[in-house]
């Protein structure tokens, strides 16, 4: 028999999907107290995403590969069996449907606009609620979301929650 080293290797095929779902393992086995534990450490979440480093093969020149945040999934609890989930999503602005012409326009102006970080909202989901994170209309609610789960300058989510983040690619 002859012996070879084998190479394995692990990334993504052209052409890219839509949605790019990330699963975060947030738990691991205590093998001391043989229990699931979850994992508090805190994330850095990019809001834009690029996975041309990821890919098998060089992508074409008019491919797209940049996605951007726009759904964060949280857990909130220090026990990884129990808790309480909510949902920060992203406002998208529908890029297919019938429109008049007016509509059109105003779309591609709120288009270019929601690109600005500044002018991107987030809502949060829990429960019954449903609110505004950013921007926030007021400083009292910024204070309150910044302590929540921050956003810093360089574009970035902290979490010590999130256990499913969504991407979308941005061509979409």
């Amino acid at each position: 028999a002859c012996k070879r080293d084998g190479v394995q290797e692990t990334g993504l095929e052209s052409p890219l999907p839509k949605y790019c779902p990330i699963l975060l393992n947030r738990h691991h086995y205590d093998l001391k107290t043989f229990t699931r534990k979850k994992v508090t450490d805190p994330v850095d979440i990019p809001m834009v995403l690029d996975l041309k480093d990821y890919c098998i093969e060089e992508l074409d020149d008019n491919a797209v590969s940049e996605y951007k945040l726009v759904a964060m999934l949280e857990h909130h609890s220090t026990s990884a069996s129990s808790g309480h989930y909510t949902a920060r999503l992203r406002e998208i602005i529908p890029t297919s449907r019938a429109l008049s012409n007016s509509d059109i326009e105003t779309q591609q102006t709120q288009n270019e606009n929601s690109q600005k970080p500044d002018n991107v909202k987030w809502w949060q989901f829990d429960d019954k609620n449903i609110y505004p994170l950013w921007p926030c209309e007021n400083i009292e609610d910024q204070i309150k979301n910044e302590a929540y789960s921050e956003r810093d300058q360089s574009g970035r989510v902290h979490s010590k929650e999130a256990y499913l983040v969504c991407y979308i690619r941005v061509d979409h």
